[in-house]
């Protein structure tokens, strides 16, 4: 039980240091997010849908994800969006 509790206590100090790094707006809709989804701020953006909801993402989203130029939304559940 200890060595599972402080396997979550360094997950989460490595998931707070690594939102640290992101930028200011992201950060916030991170922030948001992870509170608003239980922990589950991010959604993959594969063959064109969001892993969660399934619904469709842009070709413009799938563009901004592939150049690596922002951190999209998926237009239906609000979740951030990360290119698999």
């Amino acid at each position: 039980y200890d060595g599972a509790k402080q396997g979550l206590a360094n997950l989460d100090a490595r998931r707070r240091l690594a939102a640290q790094k992101l930028p200011p707006d992201v950060r916030e809709r991170y922030r948001q997010l992870y509170a608003k989804t239980g922990g589950r701020p991010f959604a993959e953006a594969s063959a064109g849908e969001c892993s969660h909801c399934r619904m469709g993402i842009s070709a413009e989203a799938m563009q901004m994800l592939r150049a690596r130029l922002g951190v999209p939304s998926c237009p239906t559940c609000g979740r951030l969006l990360l290119a698999t």
